[in-house]
């Protein structure tokens, strides 16, 4: 945890790890959290690689697995059992590495493009984070949204968010996405896989993928 503290407070660079989908999707099964409760030792698996592989942080499987997504979607996932699962998941494969809980988006509009209330997205975020917390994480990572405005609603749902969060939100700035190095594209085409990177805290980076 010390190495991902000093990263925040903006003295450095913390390695986290890849994507999980994808990696999902390479072993033939779809992609997404409910893997938590379907696909336990397949998820535990990725995890594992990425620690091998020397990431200074685990991110859960649970992106999208708030209770708004799930029903909206006609997922037959229990909210609480798959965010349970996703953090003793990655708990169990980090060792003594800190867990960041993935919060993502509700797939919904807030007004007044939408019909969800800013208030009613916060407490789903924050239903999620209480359950991932119960799990073992020790922070989180917000991300993946279209709207800001909703992942100020994700920021202000988790433990330690609210008006901090939103003042780190405002002055935030996106890294545009550059086409790959011919090294970043050889290592893709052996299979080596690529991680993501997090530089400061208030800085909100595009994930570097390579």
């Amino acid at each position: 945890m010390a190495k991902l503290e000093w990263t925040l407070s903006g003295k450095g660079i913390s390695i986290l790890d890849g994507g999980m989908g994808t990696e999902l999707a390479a072993m033939g099964l779809e992609m997404g959290g409910q893997n938590c409760l379907s696909n336990p030792d397949a998820v535990l698996k990725v995890h594992q690689a990425y620690v091998a592989a020397g990431c200074d942080a685990l991110i859960t499987n649970t992106l999208t697995m708030n209770r708004t997504y799930l029903e909206s979607h006609g997922m037959d996932v229990d909210v609480r059992a798959v965010n349970l699962a996703g953090a003793r998941l990655a708990r169990q494969a980090a060792g003594q590495l800190p867990v960041l809980g993935d919060i993502s988006s509700t797939g919904q509009m807030l007004e007044p493009y939408g019909e969800m209330l800013p208030e009613a997205c916060e407490a789903n975020f924050r239903e999620q984070a209480g359950i991932l917390v119960e799990g073992g994480v020790d922070g989180f990572v917000v991300e993946t949204f279209v709207d800001l405005n909703e992942a100020l609603c994700g920021g202000s749902g988790v433990p330690g968010g609210g008006a901090e969060t939103s003042r780190i939100g405002r002055r935030c700035r996106f890294r545009p996405r550059r086409r790959p190095s011919w090294a970043t594209r050889r290592r893709r085409s052996a299979g080596t896989g690529g991680c993501r990177s997090v530089r400061g805290w208030g800085k909100l980076h595009q994930p570097v993928v390579g």
